[in-house]
């Protein structure tokens, strides 16, 4: 193909089955799988792969009798792939907003926590306003969320409120604070506050150290010189808290996840005085340039609202 000064241009022609058959490859490292996915045959998906590599005249995937990964061709076109399939999608949404009616698929990315404890009032009211609305709530760190927000993948995050990129809005929504829970019968049940110096005699139940509180935990036990006696490391605040319910240790968990059981008496709190991350700003973080549906738009209204 020549342009019109008569040179030669090379255009891959490149279909966006072939884009979404790549897609489904690259995230299930299987032809059978993405096969599945996209509700193709085997065959069907392997012929796509091999005219999308001859259309790039590049192999996408390192093939094995074991294993298949992408090569560095197929990575770089990963990056492309998932940008235009979420270009795609935004478009659609747009378009949709067109007929003044709030529709599509709205993407929440944030925390177990916020997720269990802060947003099921909110969603029962959005999803009462705004029936036709499929809401999706990905439970992510604060870390990821900000990325799925840069990604396109997320419309909305609740999240800390930390340094974050240009691009990105943040909307302050609440104050989350940490503190120590012990059964009633505890010793330090009768205290009004601890150190941290305090916790060290005491069998300990906290997150693992995928969560952002408890690698502020260590970083504030080494920065005091504390050891603590961990006995658990878990996934679940509700493990936690039904662990120290039946006495079986001290765990330190967000308050918003004890008011029930602190209401009827089955747990006490206190303050840790030399914890001083124990309560952070959270906020509702927007990307600042893409494209905002509705959608989105009136789930800020309503956080605002509220």
């Amino acid at each position: 193909m020549t342009d019109q000064f008569g040179t030669r241009r090379n255009h891959p022609d490149i279909s966006l089955e072939q884009i979404r058959a790549f897609k489904a490859v690259a995230t299930t490292n299987s032809f059978s799988k993405a096969a599945e996915l996209t509700f193709r045959t085997q065959s069907a998906v392997s012929s796509q792969i091999r005219k999308l590599e001859e259309s790039l005249g590049e192999v996408l995937f390192a093939r094995s009798t074991r294993s298949m990964c992408l090569t560095s061709a197929g990575d770089i076109f990963l990056g492309y792939a998932e940008k235009i399939l979420n270009l795609l999608e935004q478009s659609a949404q747009e378009i949709a907003d067109l007929k003044h009616e709030i529709v599509g698929t709205l993407v929440i990315s944030t925390s177990d926590t916020s997720a269990s404890y802060r947003l099921p009032p909110l969603v029962k009211q959005f999803q009462e306003q705004y029936p036709k609305i499929e809401l999706v709530i990905r439970n992510d760190t604060a870390n990821q969320t900000l990325k799925a927000i840069e990604a396109a993948e997320a419309d909305l995050g609740i999240a800390t409120i930390k340094a974050s990129s240009a691009n990105l809005t943040v909307y302050p929504l609440f104050q989350k604070s940490d503190c120590l829970i012990c059964h009633p019968s505890h010793p330090l049940a009768k205290r009004k506050s601890v150190l941290l110096k305090d916790l060290e005699h005491y069998p300990m139940l906290l997150l693992d150290r995928s969560s952002s509180t408890r690698r502020e935990i260590d970083l504030a036990c080494e920065q005091a010189k504390v050891i603590l006696d961990v006995r658990m490391a878990l996934s679940s605040i509700e493990v936690a808290k039904n662990l120290v319910l039946v006495n079986s240790g001290i765990s330190i968990v967000p308050e918003v996840s004890i008011q029930e059981e602190l209401r009827q008496g089955k747990l006490v709190k206190l303050p840790i005085s030399d914890f001083q991350n124990s309560v952070k700003e959270i906020g509702l973080i927007q990307h600042k340039t893409r494209y905002h549906s509705r959608a989105s738009e009136a789930f800020i209204q309503l956080c605002h609202d509220r």
